[in-house]
Formats: C-alpha cells, structure tokens, sequence
C-alpha cells in the first residue's frame, strides 16, 4: 500500500501562483526603491532569492521534486546573503525556502534543521562582515526561526493527513477483505445447501431408474411403470426441494423450531427412503424440545445427507435412524453396516463429489455449541450429530 505525498509549495493552484507573484512583485518594488543603498552583490543575491520563488510558483505540481528542491535550497541560500544588505527584505525568500525544506515530509526530519543551520551561518557571516543595526540582525534571525516553525507546523499536519490517508486505506482493505470473505461465505452455503437438495433427489430417481432397467429386462411390465411413475414423483419432489432450497436462501428464518417440526422432516426423509425399498428403522423423539432454525436445518440436512450416503454406498443395508433429546441437547444418530457393500464401480456409488461429510461438518461449525462425528465404529458407519436446544 503506499501513500502519495504532497509535493512542495508552489505551481499547486492559480491562487498559490497568484499570492507568490504578488510576493515576488512586493519584494522586487522595494529592493528597486532601496537600490542605491544596496551592495550589487546582495542585489543578485536578492534576485536569485526571487527568481527562485517565482520558478517555484510556475512548476507543475507534478515537476520533479529535486527541481522544487533545488528551487528551495536556492532561496534559502540567496535569503541568508540578502537578509542584512536589504535591511531584511531579502529574506523573504528564505522564509518561503525554509517552510518548503521543513514541511516536505519526504526528507528527514534533520534536512530541514540543516537548512536552518546553513541559514544562520550565513547570516552570522554576513553579520559580522557588515555590522548591521540590531534591528536588522533580530529580524534576520526572526526570519530564520519564523520559517522553521512554520514549516514545522505545517510538516506535522501533512503527516496526519498521510496517518488518516493510511488508515482510511487499511479499514478500505478490510472491508474489502471481508465483504469477499462473506460472499465466498455466502456461495458454500449456496453450493452446500443445493449439493444435498440435488444429492438427495437425484440420487433417489437413480435408484428408482436402476429398477426401472432390471425389471424392464425381465419383461415385468406392470412394475416398469409404478416404478416410472414412483420416478416422475421423485423428480418432482426434487424440484419443490429445489425450490425450497432457493427460497430459504432469500429468506432469513425467525424464531425458535418446534422440535414436532423436525421430527416430522426426518420423518418424510425416512418414509421416502422405505418408498425406494431400503430397510430403515428409525425412533424419533424431540421431546418437544425447540431448536434456533440454523440449529433444526442442520439437522435436517445431516439426516438427508446420512440417508444419501447410505443409499448410494451401503445398499440394501439396514439403517437406524434415532432422534432423541435431553433438557439441553437433541442428538441425531444415523448408521448402517459396512458388510456386502456394493462395488464401488457401480454408477451410484461412484457418482458422490466427496462433499456431503465436509458440508455437514461446514453447516455444523455455523451452529454454536453443535458437534458432528462420523466414521466407522464396530463394523458400522455412523454420523451422530448433537445441537443445543433454545
């Protein structure tokens, strides 16, 4: 990340070129007027002191900075030489070079020290060589520290405009960062919530397609078309689940779930899955406990997934589905055998993208408090998943 710094005075609007001509103009007036007082030295001195500040009036703001620099150091060595012969009017360039070496908060802090040193040290000289009135040597003096101070001041705000540039970039960054966070967020969710609608449905009509096929080959007519028409029902079914997956995206859900509710939704899981022919037991008992509804859909897609999993890698398996609670817990516990497990080759079984435990462990971690554990166990696979109830 990096921060533009501001460049020097001069050349940044018509207005700063306007009052530095008029100051150039001012100057120059009074040095004509005092002309025959004036050693011609410090009348050249004087001139370059003006030059330079003109030439820094008419730069562009985007010039290079060792030209405005130059410019600079110009006008603070011409201002030092002039200050005493023109009883102090020279000195006004060295007031604007200090001010503009001060404040350019690219150089260190100690370049602008070294100009006022410089500065002195020339006024010194000139001091003792022609012995000015005290008046004139306090204002020389007064000119130096003037331009210091305010060059000071003004390379103080500079920098707390370039902190809050900093920071106004950083909390940019981080919204940024985390407004990308929360749509990457947001698209798992989608993928997961579609991945089990889909998953669940589609791997349902396989099923029921398989059979279509098998009992098409033995010439079983009748069952042909219960079973297509069990199909057409599945698709159907996947559709409205579809749909109800996209609705409950745009939808945030309020208030707690009745635990009736989710036992009902496992419940319709678990009949579907004996309409396909496959062996499920299953004892559900929410006790009337209410869930907060990411808790409830959680475990309804844990169910659905199991169930899936179930279908596509253990067929023909028994599966036990339970749901039981206690006053602070409602647990979900959904296994099957690993015996006779069919090859692993076969179109179904083969036809998982490796998501639905992942996605159950990511919808799990959304849910405080909520554990999920699935693998193996005594020759059994099982995913038992706990939330707290509201």
């Amino acid at each position: 990340m990096s921060i533009a710094l501001p460049a020097p005075p001069g050349g940044r609007s018509p207005l700063s070129r306007a009052l530095s001509l008029v100051g150039v103009a001012a100057v120059a007036v009074v040095l004509v007027a005092r002309a025959q007082a004036t050693p011609v030295w410090a009348l050249l001195a004087a001139i370059t002191g003006l030059a330079g500040w003109a030439l820094l009036a008419f730069l562009p703001a985007r010039s290079p900075r060792v030209v405005r620099r130059t410019a600079l150091a110009v006008m603070i060595l011409a201002g030092a030489l002039a200050a005493v012969p023109t009883q102090v009017v020279g000195a006004v360039p060295l007031v604007v070079g200090l001010v503009g070496i001060v404040a350019d908060v690219a150089l260190a802090w100690w370049a602008g020290l070294v100009a006022a040193l410089v500065a002195a040290t020339l006024l010194a000289g000139v001091t003792l060589a022609e012995t000015p009135p005290p008046g004139v040597i306090v204002g020389g003096v007064a000119c130096i520290a003037v331009g210091s101070l305010i060059g000071v001041t003004r390379r103080q705000q500079v920098t707390a405009r370039i902190a809050e540039s900093t920071l106004a970039a950083e909390r940019l960054a981080t919204q940024t960062e985390r407004a990308r966070s929360a749509a990457l967020d947001e698209r798992a969710r989608i993928a997961r919530d579609l991945h089990d609608t889909l998953a669940h449905s589609l791997g349902a009509l396989v099923v029921q397609l398989d059979a279509v096929e098998a009992l098409a080959e033995a010439g079983r007519t009748e069952e042909v078309l219960a079973r297509a028409r069990s199909a057409r029902s599945l698709a159907a079914e996947g559709l409205v689940e579809a749909r109800r997956a996209v609705q409950t995206l745009r939808e945030e859900p309020t208030g707690p779930v009745d635990g009736p509710s989710v036992e009902q939704a496992i419940a319709y899981l678990v009949d579907r899955e004996r309409g396909l022919g496959a062996a499920v037991t299953a004892t559900l008992d929410g006790g009337g406990l209410r869930l907060e509804p990411a808790a409830a859909e959680a475990l309804r897609r844990a169910a659905q997934e199991a169930l899936t999993n179930a279908r596509k890698h253990a067929p023909g398996r028994p599966v036990q589905v339970s749901l039981s609670g206690t006053a602070t817990t409602l647990v979900l516990e959904v296994s099957n055998t690993l015996t006779g497990l069919r090859d692993p080759a076969h179109p179904l079984a083969s036809s998982g993208s490796q998501r639905g435990i992942s996605g159950m462990r990511e919808r799990i971690a959304s849910v405080p408090g909520a554990t999920l554990r699935a693998g193996e166990l005594d020759g059994r696979f099982i995913v038992r998943m706990e939330v707290p109830v509201s």
